[in-house]
């Protein structure tokens, strides 16, 4: 049961994004934009992999959600913007993926890292922490993509 509210709260999340997106329209100052939900998102699944309360859990995964696709949907635009026609089909084969192709792999590290004895707490915490340090690597080493429109 709880984890049926944990992937309504997701996807309620996903969904207010989407709508959002809808009537907003970030036009202008999109990398910026991005990289600041980036950090946001961030910040909150740290927090997540620190919280007891389900409740608490609840919020913060659905605003994970919403930061996900605040993230997700303005990079694919950019991503089809700045391809060649004759390209996509491989581009945006590359951007699917590294979005979601990659989740066998991440579930085996996951699975082998708590069997040696690690808390899923810890390895959220370490995972939220290198996100960060990509975050500010992006931050500083990432002028065209902070400069994008």
């Amino acid at each position: 049961m709880q984890l049926s509210m944990l992937e309504a709260a997701l996807a309620t999340g996903t969904l207010s994004a989407t709508i959002l997106l809808l009537f907003i329209h970030l036009r202008k100052r999109r990398g910026q934009w991005v990289l600041s939900f980036f950090f946001f998102a961030i910040t909150l699944f740290v927090a997540f992999s620190q919280t007891n309360s389900f409740s608490m859990l609840l919020i913060l995964v659905g605003l994970i959600g919403l930061f996900h696709f605040l993230i997700f949907l303005p990079i694919v635009t950019m991503i089809q913007e700045q391809t060649e026609e004759h390209k996509m089909g491989r581009v945006m084969s590359i951007v699917s993926l590294a979005a979601s192709g990659l989740e066998p792999l991440s579930y085996a590290c996951i699975s082998l890292l708590m069997t040696a004895g690690y808390s899923i707490r810890a390895l959220l915490l370490a995972s939220g922490i290198g996100c960060f340090m990509m975050a500010v690597l992006i931050l500083i080493k990432g002028k065209r993509f902070r400069n994008m429109e």
